[in-house]
């Protein structure tokens, strides 16, 4: 089975009562011949890696070779504690820990390009600051990067994922559409709902033209309202 497209896959999820990850790691496994045990273990792998990525980028002395980029998410982590910020909650730690993966990368550290190296902070900030206050069972956060690589696959399939060619909506975009559906199924939402979540998270990094949907101006203005307001507490 490829997975190529969100429809499809959503259609395998309700025929077989199946979650999103369970058709990635089945579609996987055939594609690459591999036993799905493998396939979590090395899930599992690139998870660790996530967060060694975000403890390695809270080092307050870490700096880029060219000396813009460092000490960025250590300095909110520190605001953070001494509660000077606007109290985000989870939304907060997500900021700090996807800026601590990404400025990681920025200073020549090893970390799991998700689905890019520039775009690498932001599975891993979203999934560990949910953990961090659920507390989920490791099998359920292997699951939804199972998800978040599903997502990414379609995109890199039916569209582009290099900044270089498709600009921050290719990179950023697709990250924040993976970490949407995948925040989703750690939450236990449906296969459905996380399918939404990737759309409208895909949609908000830049927009679309003003295309109406069924000649109404509201569906993605709405919605944008909603993403313009996170985008703005994250610049504050």
């Amino acid at each position: 089975m490829k997975l190529d497209s969100i429809d499809n896959w959503l259609k395998c999820a309700e025929a077989g009562g199946l979650r999103l990850s369970d058709i990635v790691l089945s579609a996987q496994a055939e594609e690459l011949d591999l036993p799905p045990e493998s396939l979590l273990r090395k899930t599992e792998s690139a998870w660790l890696a996530m967060l060694e990525s975000i403890e390695h980028g809270l080092e307050p002395s870490l700096r880029s070779e060219s000396g813009f980029v460092g000490g960025g998410a250590a300095r909110i982590q520190a605001a953070c504690k001494k509660n000077i910020l606007c109290d985000c909650g989870v939304m907060n730690h997500a900021m700090v820990y996807a800026m601590a993966a990404a400025e990681y990368n920025a200073c020549m550290g090893k970390i799991c390009a998700a689905p890019t190296a520039g775009s690498c902070g932001i599975l891993p900030g979203v999934l560990k600051s949910l953990a961090d206050r659920y507390q989920p069972r490791k099998e359920r956060i292997i699951h939804a990067l199972l998800t978040a690589s599903g997502v990414g696959m379609v995109i890199a399939e039916r569209a582009n994922l290099s900044g270089a060619e498709g600009g921050c909506q290719a990179e950023c975009g697709s990250a924040a559409a993976m970490a949407a559906a995948a925040a989703v199924e750690l939450m236990e939402g449906t296969p459905y709902m996380a399918a939404n979540a990737a759309s409208i998270a895909l949609m908000s990094v830049m927009g679309l033209v003003c295309d109406p949907v069924a000649g109404l101006v509201e569906c993605p203005c709405v919605k944008r309202n909603a993403s313009g307001a996170a985008n703005a507490l994250a610049s504050a």
